[in-house]
């Protein structure tokens, strides 16, 4: 008799355990599913701005070749011009040059500036992306036992 009550206390235990642990499952899966919908987020986001970053790249690498390409353009203008002996038209070239340089030099460092704006804005994204990553418990920090789960997860120190 004592064995078939220790049998029913069992099954009843492992029932219990079973209706906690199918009762908990849809939470986990929630919780599983909003933290995959943030990280592709995260993605989304990090993947516009790299490729704002190639584009502006792409953008100062076409504009300083027209730049170049005019510069040069000008400067044999002004070589033909003084072989044929029109200083005027030489002086007024070079001005012009001076000018056009000046220009390009100007829309350089402004094309830099906003290059550099959109890799501080990728690089602040990433450390972001990487401390929402690695705040488990969702309290804003990355305490000392964060770092070390997320570093074992990623398979050690890098």
């Amino acid at each position: 008799m004592r064995q078939s009550v220790k049998l029913i206390l069992l099954a009843g235990v492992l029932i219990a355990m079973a209706a906690v642990f199918f009762a908990a499952s849809p939470y986990a899966r929630a919780d599983e599913a909003e933290e995959m919908s943030e990280a592709q987020e995260w993605k989304a986001q990090l993947e516009s701005d790299k490729a704002a970053v190639s584009s502006q790249k792409a953008e100062i690498k076409s504009n300083a070749e027209s730049a170049r390409a005019e510069e040069k353009d000008l400067l044999d203008q002004i070589r033909t011009a003084q072989k044929s002996g029109d200083r005027e038209t030489a002086k007024s070239l070079r001005q012009q040059l001076k000018s056009t340089h000046q220009e390009n030099v100007s829309e350089m460092k402004t094309d830099k500036a906003e290059l550099k704006e959109a890799r501080q804005q990728l690089k602040s994204d990433s450390k972001a992306a990487r401390k929402d990553r690695d705040d488990r418990n969702d309290d804003g920090t990355v305490d000392r036992a964060e770092k070390k789960a997320s570093r074992n997860a990623r398979g050690g120190r890098r």
